[in-house]
């Protein structure tokens, strides 16, 4: 997969314009404020239908206007397609692919898979386990329509579920659990997509580590409670009904999984140094992009918000050539003095350099 073109009108800072790109590696050089990352923001809307920044859609309007265009042209082998998102503010979103509207943001998953690293995801590292669990679900939402419908399902569910206890009064409690039956099927499907899907993903992410820091060993864990069967679960809940009324939420389900991340036997976000926390993302995302290729048959392209700067320059030379191998790869930083000597010769990258004159881009 490969994205030729952007086009970008009255989005954030940018009023109309226009940006090619390479196969290979593309740097995206300026200033802080002078709108990389709104470049990438742009990028992964075209992807996933929302921005990584933000989950409301007119701050993403430029100001003075009322509606914003986003317009990309990729290719996946020797086919072409055009994908559009345009928002108005009070007229809502509209999603197209070669000029043909799509009926949901669910059809748009995986026609135009992206990885996109950004500084913020040092948090899946240091963070709870609610934010490993959204990364899995991101990728498991791209690549497995079952587990998106399931997925949403659930959520549903668990939020009527945790409105339905809250309200409890007295001993009648009847009313929050008439959603057990359909919860603890939901529940049980998804433990069993995860569960595969972590056997495979360990591997690539173990295979992918080797290749980074083979004299050290890295592993991501998966610490759910296990049930034999639906009936196991809901049986589970019922003894779990006590529980639930005091706490006034539902204690069961994957919304409680555990995810861990491991350095050399020990946690990731206790014992690892800056350095090696932004390794071990950086080589998950390099897992994702690989599970991605494996699963849709194509390429995703890479998007790293200046996500190497804390890395000595053999190691971003490294990650970088190591991208830039297999994927495409859109790169934007404020200098380059970290990628290793010799890395433009190496990578021959196309370079939009931003000015620095321009309004700066708001956030």
């Amino acid at each position: 997969m490969q994205l030729e073109d952007l086009y970008l009108s009255t989005f954030r800072c940018y009023h109309e314009t226009r940006f090619p790109f390479t196969e290979g590696v593309n740097i995206i050089i300026g200033p802080n404020g002078a709108g990389k990352t709104t470049i990438l923001e742009a990028i992964h809307l075209l992807s996933l239908t929302r921005s990584f920044r933000t989950h409301d859609d007119r701050h993403l309007v430029e100001r003075g206007n009322t509606s914003y265009i986003i317009r990309g042209q990729i290719r996946d082998q020797e086919k072409k397609s055009l994908l559009q998102n345009t928002f108005m503010i009070g007229g809502g979103k509209k999603i197209s692919v070669d000029g043909i509207t799509l009926r949901s943001k669910k059809e748009m998953l995986g026609r135009f898979p992206v990885v996109i690293m950004v500084p913020e995801d040092l948090e899946l590292a240091r963070g709870p386990d609610s934010l490993r669990r959204a990364f899995i679900d991101r990728v498991l939402a791209v690549t497995d329509k079952k587990y998106l419908n399931e997925l949403l399902k659930y959520r549903r569910l668990l939020k009527q579920r945790n409105a339905a206890l809250r309200q409890v009064t007295g001993s009648d409690y009847s009313a929050a659990t008439i959603w057990d039956t359909a919860f603890a099927d939901c529940a049980y499907a998804i433990w069993r997509i995860r569960a595969d899907f972590f056997g495979e993903y360990r591997s690539i992410f173990s295979s992918a580590w080797s290749q980074q820091r083979p004299e050290i060993s890295a592993s991501i864990e998966y610490l759910p409670v296990e049930y034999e069967n639906a009936t196991a679960v809901r049986e589970a809940m019922e003894r779990s009904v006590e529980v639930d009324l005091y706490t006034r939420r539902t204690n069961i389900g994957p919304h409680r999984d555990r995810i861990g991340f491991i350095l050399d036997g020990k946690k990731l976000r206790y014992y690892g140094s800056l350095g090696e926390q932004k390794l071990f993302i950086i080589t998950l995302k390099i897992a994702e992009a690989r599970y991605l290729e494996t699963v849709l048959g194509t390429a995703p392209v890479l998007l790293l918000d200046d996500l190497l700067a804390t890395l000595d320059a053999e190691r971003s030379h490294r990650v970088i050539a190591e991208l830039a191998d297999a994927y495409q790869t859109i790169i934007s930083t404020t200098a380059t003095d970290n990628f290793g000597q010799g890395w433009e010769t190496a990578f021959k990258p196309n370079r939009i350099s931003l000015p620095v004159e321009r309004e700066v881009c708001p956030v």
